[in-house]
């Protein structure tokens, strides 16, 4: 039981990234609850399915070796996104001399890492250290409570949560450090289903806008914006630090058959695989940085398609977001049913159904017309339907 409930804990705080962190907050500011409940319903539920799909060390070691390239991918730009993320803020504050949230993050981060160095291992340790920054922050947060605008149209809505629901139903399982934890949990469903459906679930209740749900409209006690702020950044730091950790672990620790070792490799195994941790790891983070570090100096992206003008910081966040509301849903759904996810066909098919569903997506995801997303996610669905629907089947069920 005591293992199954660490790496829920594990699973809860390695998913809290820039995604969950950030996302609510700009989607209560634009479509209201409504929006927020289109983010939070599939998350939580799509996260936690992998524990019941997978569910166990052969289908997930089966699955991996399918998907490696995509898995590999999907860290590398997670990373960077984690680091991109941290950058931007900091240096948006830092350059008018604000010093509360960057303060927080840089506090946030040292936690997580020291805890993570001390401990030896990523695991529910240093997440625990994690989870603690984040109940500072919802405890202050208390004394902030969220504006929530009134509700878009529900085209917008449909709109939103089919993009959602292909991000948050598919992305999770080339997550590396959930299949790490599908292969070493006790009991995978227990285990993901504490860390989404009660875990997760708590931290995004409490510490974005989607709080406006239960907090009073009047705040029980009243606390200075910069403490606030700084309890923000704590919160962004310990989080995103401790995704960047998890990532980096679970790519150590992979094995050309899919498998992916435990927390307690030898030092010499890790070793052979630092030239892999520098490709995508390192690489990933220092474009992060890079990228988080110039953004700010740009002026507001105002394009054709556009609702209105958008911070070049938010422009590039939402650029991130492409990668799990296109690029890699599409890359997993082409390679279903397949023996692998790289060959021509596959990469073909990818790069043809990004080309064609793009121009939507990118109007109704960046340029925040979400009525524009129902075609979008359309033919998603039908090139995944028809690549399914053309495979040739595998014989062998490794369940």
């Amino acid at each position: 039981m005591g293992r199954t409930l660490g790496w829920a804990l594990f699973l809860a705080v390695s998913w809290t990234w820039c995604i969950g962190m950030y996302l609510p907050n700009l989607l209560v500011r634009d479509g209201g609850l409504p929006f927020f409940f289109a983010f939070f319903i599939p998350n939580v539920v799509g996260a936690a399915s992998v524990g019941f799909v997978l569910r166990s060390r052969a289908r997930s070691s089966a699955f991996v070796a399918v998907m490696r390239s995509p898995m590999l991918w999907f860290s590398a730009v997670t990373i960077a996104f984690q680091v991109y993320f941290l950058s931007w803020k900091m240096t948006d504050d830092l350059r008018f001399g604000i010093l509360h949230l960057p303060a927080g993050i840089a506090m946030g981060a040292l936690v997580a890492s020291v805890a993570a160095l001390l401990r030896g291992r990523v695991d529910w340790v240093p997440a625990l250290g994690t989870l603690l920054c984040t109940i500072v922050a919802g405890v202050l947060l208390v004394s902030q409570p969220p504006e929530v605008v009134a509700s878009e149209p529900v085209s917008a809505l449909i709109g939103l949560s089919m993009v959602t629901a292909i991000g948050f139903g598919l992305c999770p399982y080339l997550d590396l450090s959930f299949n790490r934890a599908v292969q070493h949990a006790p009991s995978p469903p227990a285990a993901f289903g504490v860390g989404f459906f009660v875990l997760f679930a708590a931290i995004i209740l409490v510490v974005t806008r989607g709080r406006a749900i239960w907090t009073p409209r009047d705040a029980p006690f009243e606390m200075g914006i910069d403490w606030a702020l700084g309890a923000m950044g704590l919160h962004f730091g310990a989080q995103a630090a401790f995704t960047v950790l998890a990532h980096s672990a679970a790519l150590a620790a992979l094995r050309p058959d899919g498998a992916i070792a435990g927390m307690t490799e030898s030092a010499d195994e890790t070793v052979r695989r630092r030239p892999r941790l520098r490709v995508w790891m390192l690489l990933p983070a220092i474009i992060g940085l890079a990228i988080g570090g110039g953004v700010p100096f740009l002026p507001r992206v105002d394009l054709p398609g556009f609702v209105s003008p958008i911070g070049p910081g938010e422009f590039v966040y939402r650029l991130f977001l492409g990668f799990y509301g296109l690029v890699f849903p599409v890359w997993m759904l082409v390679s279903l049913g397949r023996r692998v996810s790289t060959d021509r066909a596959t990469l073909a098919w990818l790069l043809g159904v990004c080309v064609v569903s793009g121009p939507f997506l990118w109007v109704g995801s960046i340029g925040r017309d979400e009525v524009w997303l129902i075609p979008g996610v359309s033919l998603i669905l039908l090139a995944g339907a028809y690549r399914f629907m053309t495979r040739t089947p595998v014989v062998s069920d490794q369940a």
